[in-house]
């Protein structure tokens, strides 16, 4: 799969929920997202606004979900240098949680 834009995920996600999780390729998950979010947005309306926050932090979580999708906030490998094989060990345990 190639590499996305974060950004243009999170512009995606911020007009339409769902749709930069469509657009990093996880169809599913965008139109899951984008249904929740209507049915929550419309209750919250019905309801006379009492879940909006609810409804804000679905969308600001939209967001972060798309962002996160893209790769925004990878952390660089880290080198090891002269390592012994137990540390080299302990660090590919770690990275299999």
């Amino acid at each position: 799969m190639s590499q996305k834009s974060p950004f243009l995920s999170v512009a995606f996600s911020f007009f339409l929920p769902g749709a930069g999780q469509v657009y990093c390729g996880k169809i599913g998950r965008g139109i899951a997202i984008f249904i929740a979010g209507l049915i929550l947005d419309l209750v919250a309306i019905f309801s006379f606004g009492l879940l909006g926050i609810a409804a804000l932090f679905f969308w600001l979580w939209n967001i972060y979900d798309a962002y996160s999708l893209a790769g925004g906030g990878k952390s660089q490998p880290q080198v090891m240098s002269k390592s012994s094989s137990a540390e080299r060990e302990t660090v590919r345990k770690e990275r299999q949680f």
